[in-house]
């Protein structure tokens, strides 16, 4: 038989006193429970920490805002930028949507309203919830605050603080774009082809004009020319949202007399050779040298005669020699270290392509142009430089390609940086300097105009012609 346990009045009294403390609990945990990032319907959230809005500019409630004023928002994160755009974050009157730009940089979202705000009215601004961090979390819910404008019109006129390239800058790139800061929001219409213009010898050049934010660019339609100098105005035509002017003309000058791509490499004592091994040079046939002909710290040279050597001397382990040798070995680091602005290949596959000037290095270790022509394009440019870093592994040319050179590009401007060897295919033409680790071999017929330096193995040479630039 069961037993029913008897409780006291006391002991009654105890056990709703803790169901209470329990559901007390219970209720104060509640909101922890409740308030948490939106969650989207595919990942679980990783970051602890929901996105929210630290402070606004202007703050809510805030009036006598000016009219040309830019919204913004700061995070306590940093933020997804592709989350933001014209329906995360709006800007109202009354049920009207004001026009603008939306931009996030650093922990901060800006509304640029197109036109200037309207006088004494009040503006709600909104951020949606749709906006996510890095994490990829939402915020728990929509952030909205007020504000209203001044009464009194802005009179204030614009300036600008700053241009790029600077006042008398020198070393332009040739294929500069011409920008300009202004220190408010200026009315688009305003920025355009009459009152932006670049000129040279009073003569205005062509060239695309484009407003954004604050910034007026002018994109030249060609390259800029080495050593000339250029004039940029904004004339008194661009106006801010309200419609002031600038109170005078803007003018600055600079000069452009910077090559496209990076820096040439310096062969330094070693630009007098067309060949300079480590180890030795083998030649087959009647083989043609432009230039010096060098081997150090090796002796072994075969096959001249009937090869020649003109416009150049042979030298094997003489003083001559060995500095060159020390001298390549300088430019070969000088050019596997370079990385600013450097372009990947995925493939390392060049042949097809026609390549701007650049620095450009091999994702998967070699380069090969096989198949189709590799075309490099100086685009008007005679002091463009290419440097190909492939720095574990090797260059292939395929047999018949040709590297052609256009736009004003030069071979002595073309660096190929080999972590191990190249071969240059049969009857294949080559431009530019070849500079390897370990070894170099032109098979029957291949002609390079350039370089073919290795710092410790043999070239082998093939009824070649090779041309120093």
């Amino acid at each position: 038989m069961k037993v029913k346990s008897i409780l006291t009045p006391k002991q009654n009294a105890s056990k709703r006193y803790s169901n209470i403390l329990k559901m007390s609990v219970l209720l104060a945990c509640l909101p922890l429970f409740m308030w948490q990032c939106k969650k989207d319907d595919f990942k679980d959230e990783t970051n602890a920490e929901c996105p929210m809005v630290l402070s606004t500019d202007p703050i809510n409630g805030q009036s006598n805002v000016p009219i040309t004023q830019v919204i913004s928002a700061t995070f306590n994160v940093g933020m997804d930028s592709a989350t933001f755009d014209s329906n995360s974050f709006q800007i109202k009157l009354g049920n009207n949507l004001i026009m603008g730009t939306v931009s996030f940089s650093g922990l901060k979202a800006m509304f640029i309203p197109n036109n200037a705000l309207e006088i004494g009215k009040a503006y709600t601004a909104t951020i949606k919830n749709t906006v996510q961090d890095l994490a990829e979390n939402y915020m728990v819910a929509d952030y909205e605050w007020v504000f209203s404008t001044g009464t009194l019109i802005d009179t204030i006129p614009p300036s600008i603080n700053s241009s790029d390239p600077a006042d008398l800058a020198k070393n332009v790139a040739l294929n500069k774009t011409i920008e300009v800061v202004f220190n408010e929001s200026m009315k688009s219409s305003s920025i355009s082809a009459t009152s932006f213009t670049v000129s040279t010898n009073s003569a205005n050049i062509a060239g695309l004009v484009s407003y954004s934010g604050m910034t007026a660019q002018f994109k030249p339609s060609n390259n800029l020319q080495l050593g000339k100098t250029y004039t940029g105005t904004i004339t008194t035509a661009a106006t801010d949202l309200a419609g002031n002017s600038l109170l005078n003309e803007y003018k600055w000058t600079f000069t452009a007399d910077s090559q496209l791509g990076p820096a040439p490499i310096n062969l330094k004592c070693a630009v007098n050779y067309a060949i300079l091994a480590g180890g030795s040079v083998t030649s087959t046939g009647m083989t043609i040298i432009n230039g010096d002909l060098g081997i150090s710290p090796g002796t072994a040279l075969s096959g001249f005669p009937p090869g020649q050597v003109l416009n150049g001397s042979i030298r094997i382990n003489d003083p001559n020699a060995n500095a060159a040798k020390l001298c390549l070995t300088d430019a070969y680091n000088e050019g596997a270290a370079q990385s600013n602005g450097v372009i990947i290949s995925a493939t390392g596959q060049l042949g097809g392509l026609t390549l701007a000037p650049g620095l450009y290095k091999s994702g998967p270790g070699s380069f090969d142009i096989t198949g189709s022509d590799l075309i490099l394009d100086a685009q008007g440019d005679i002091n463009a430089v290419w440097i190909f870093q492939m720095p574990s592994s090797t260059l292939t040319v395929g047999n018949g390609i040709k590297v052609t050179l256009i736009g004003g590009a030069q071979p002595g401007n073309i660096y190929w940086i080999v972590g191990t060897s190249a071969t240059i295919g049969t009857t294949a033409e080559m431009k530019g300097n070849i500079l390897a680790d370990q070894s170099i071999t032109l098979e029957t017929g291949a002609i390079l105009h350039g370089r073919a330096l290795t710092r410790i193995a043999a070239v082998t040479l093939d009824a070649n012609l090779i041309t120093k630039p």
